[in-house]
């Protein structure tokens, strides 16, 4: 007979209750994950854990939902870990966002703690359609077991149908947790504002290396953001970071890990989950909101004559947040505090900043032969927006909250952006706006209140 480890004799056990129906090692499968209470007969599996926001702290209150039961001292252990996570939300009043990920932390975190694995269950039924849900299963419960022996049993028992699991896709993954991403620091953005030279530059460090697992160019690694998505990364994703970590170490070296995506400081979802990774920096970049606005205009509309005034009004209504960063970048500066490293685009091959970087890093100095550059940067004229000077007078004042966004932030800025000296102006000073050899007035009309900034 095949000699079996302690782990697969457990496995074989585990494997042989299943299908008696007995206990599964005195500790029950833990359904839907630690504070739902869902009633047997429910056939609503694809229901949000908290329909009411203003509830969720008494949600969380309620006590854990087991088919079997825990000791005192579990639940003893439990509570803490729950008080503890909860504690900074009950001080500063809890968002939307905060009970979220704080509820999906609370639950994986008392999974371990109870010795068990965390997974995420879907399945997909011709006629019903997708249902899916969290399972706290034994640790020595396979890939396999969560398949063909516990999900069938449990959207059974949720669903009251027999045929809910047979012949229909349905999927198992297990979760982890974001405190076992293995990240040093994230570059956030903003993009637009010389984030690009900020990870160039710091790549020039013998003691970084950046992350390479979804790159769409050159330097933007999105991989971060595809597992933002969710309220907790699944092991498969984490375990691809620590590979990625571990090939590097070969090397023999102590390193600072980070990654670069430039819209991640777009994202109230990922500013969450990297609250939960622990000790991690933030670097992110600042610029002239003005400038900002006349890239894009240049990148996403190339707009003639006949089509100017109509493409700023497009681009002035943006719905997205992408020109009006001043308050989301004032929420990464509450969340991250003196973990967070704001600097001028200006700034970016300045070599006392990037040491300043370095040290913030936790890093060396640089060597004394690295040379700091400007990278993805173009001078001369870009549109027809530079070539009245009515036209930038008003972008100031319609940007306004954002320069005054950027000052407080940095603190001290430069003397360009403090006396509001865009690119377009230098161009004025210059003579080049000759370019286009006319003038471009925008109509009143652009800067009436539809196009009125949404805040």
């Amino acid at each position: 007979m095949r000699k079996l480890d302690r782990r697969e004799a457990l496995r074989e056990a585990v494997r042989l209750q299943l299908a008696q129906s007995k206990p599964l090692l005195g500790r029950e499968v833990w359904w839907n994950g630690l504070f739902q209470s869902v009633p047997a007969q429910s056939t609503d599996l694809h229901a949000p854990l908290h329909s009411n926001i203003t509830t969720a702290r008494q949600e969380l209150d309620k006590k854990e939902q087991w088919l079997g039961s825990i000791t005192e001292r579990e639940e003893a252990r439990l509570r803490r870990g729950i008080n503890s996570i909860m504690a900074d939300i009950d001080a500063q009043g809890a968002s939307h966002w905060q009970v979220i990920f704080a509820d999906a932390s609370a639950k994986v975190l008392n999974c371990w703690g109870s010795g068990a694995r965390f997974w995420y269950t879907d399945i997909f039924h011709s006629e019903l359609g997708a249902r899916s849900s969290s399972i706290c299963a034994p640790d020595v419960c396979s890939q396999q077991d969560i398949l063909l022996k516990i999900m069938p049993d449990y959207f059974t028992r949720m669903s009251g149908r027999q045929d809910l699991t047979r012949n229909h896709m349905q999927t198992a993954r297990e979760v982890s947790h974001w405190a076992d991403v293995p990240l040093d620091f994230v570059v956030i953005g903003l993009d637009g504002c010389g984030s690009t030279s900020v990870r160039r530059n710091l790549d020039k460090h013998p003691d970084v290396n950046f992350t390479a697992l979804s790159v769409y160019n050159a330097d933007e690694d999105f991989f971060l953001m595809e597992m933002g998505r969710q309220t907790l990364p699944f092991m498969d994703q984490v375990e691809k970071f620590a590979a990625h970590r571990e090939r590097l170490a070969r090397k023999g070296r102590q390193f600072k890990l980070g990654l670069y995506c430039p819209s991640i400081w777009s994202e109230p979802i990922m500013r969450q989950s990297l609250l939960y990774i622990p000790d991690i920096k933030v670097v992110a970049t600042l610029c002239d909101p003005v400038d900002r606005f006349e890239r894009k205009l240049h990148l996403e509309y190339l707009p003639t004559p006949e089509t100017l005034a109509t493409d700023f009004k497009k681009l002035l209504a943006d719905e997205s947040g992408y020109l009006y960063f001043g308050d989301r970048i004032r929420s990464w500066a509450n969340d991250f505090a003196d973990n967070l490293f704001l600097l001028e685009k200006d700034s970016v091959s300045d070599r006392r900043t990037m040491e300043r970087l370095a040290s913030f890093l936790g890093l060396r100095p640089f060597p004394s032969t690295v040379h700091f550059e400007r990278y993805n940067s173009r001078g001369g004229a870009r549109t027809l927006a530079c070539s009245e000077r009515t036209t930038v007078d008003q972008l100031k004042l319609f940007f306004e909250p954002e320069y005054k966004a950027v000052e407080d932030l940095l603190g001290e800025v430069s003397e360009r952006l403090r006396l509001r000296k865009t690119r377009c102006d230098e161009l004025h000073v210059e003579g080049t706006e000759g370019t286009h050899n006319m003038k471009y007035v925008i109509p009143n009309s652009v800067w009436d209140s539809e196009s009125e900034r949404q805040r």
